[in-house]
């Protein structure tokens, strides 16, 4: 159960997940059940080791707890066990470390639980070989979006208010459209890692995004832009992901609520909606933004509009 519930995981976690098509949900919006399996996974593995050393325990065989098949299978299971406390411990409060070592736990499950089992059950290698396959079509896939984007591409950056930084991309993905989000790759802040981030606005030559400083990568690049202000840099970007509603095609009132920086994305998307919207059109935005420090971020958004 444990080993197939991996393929399942494995499929709801994939960026270019065949599952999207299937639901019509992006892989952001399947990623609560891909936390729902994964912990299923980690409640099989830790029945299934407390039955089986009962068992053997009662029986008194101890050696065959100590074999080299039963070895991998500790292996696997400690490797499920750090990822559970990962999820619960690392993923809000440092999150790059805890996708290093989710991706780290992953790979290392994928090799050693198909070796616990293999003697018992000699199919469960092929499940095993087709979840990796998947994973690894799918970072090929994502690795060929970032080669042909980073061909001519820079990004200029420029800081704003409030830890604010504007991002813009000379070379824009042909799907892109604002309120989806993007990968981006900036190898002078982070050779080896891409971020995700909410599109603002998208030409065919420009790809435009506002970023909230927070930590890691996100704080390195808004001090490298106060401190190069205006620096272009060599980047691509892997997307666009998400499904946002053409709402001007399918909406007489829009209602767009927002707390925060949450208003990155619904910004994008009444602005995109105000350039597309004809002089006769009879359809109606109201914006809701809830913030903390009303005069302080209302000043960064502002500075951020003047460049429209």
């Amino acid at each position: 159960m444990a080993l197939l519930n991996m393929t399942f995981i494995t499929l709801l976690a994939l960026k270019n997940t065949p599952l999207a098509y299937l639901t019509a949900y992006s892989y952001e919006r399947l990623n609560p059940l891909h936390q729902i399996g994964g912990y299923a996974t980690v409640a099989y593995m830790f029945v299934h080791m407390v039955t089986l050393v009962q068992a053997f325990t009662l029986k008194n065989n101890i050696a065959f707890l100590v074999e080299q098949d039963q070895r991998y299978g500790y292996v696997a299971g400690i490797c499920m066990f750090i990822t559970f406390i990962a999820a619960i411990g690392l993923r809000r409060i440092r999150y790059e470390l805890f996708y290093v070592t989710h991706l780290l736990m992953f790979l290392l499950i994928i090799v050693f639980l198909p070796l616990h089992i293999h003697h018992h059950a000699e199919k469960a290698v092929y499940i095993s070989i087709f979840a990796a396959s998947i994973w690894g079509a799918d970072r090929l896939l994502r690795g060929s979006h970032l080669l042909w984007y980073v061909h001519g591409n820079r990004a200029t950056i420029t800081p704003l208010p409030n830890k604010g930084t504007r991002i813009v991309l000379k070379r824009s993905p042909s799907r892109a459209v604002p309120g989806n989000h993007c990968f981006v790759w900036i190898p002078k802040i982070r050779l080896l890692e891409s971020h995700p981030f909410t599109i603002v606005s998208a030409t065919k030559t420009s790809l435009e995004l506002v970023i909230a400083a927070y930590d890691g990568f996100t704080n390195d690049l808004h001090q490298y832009a106060v401190k190069n202000p205006g620096a272009v840099l060599r980047a691509s970007v892997d997307g666009p992901y998400g499904a946002t509603p053409d709402f001007v095609k399918t909406a007489d009132k829009v209602i767009l609520i927002a707390g925060g920086s949450g208003a990155s994305f619904t910004f994008g998307v009444a602005l995109d909606m105000l350039r597309r919207l004809s002089e006769s059109s009879q359809t109606t935005i109201d914006f809701v933004w809830s913030v903390k420090d009303h005069c302080k971020l209302i000043g960064g958004i502002l500075h951020w509009q003047d460049n429209y």
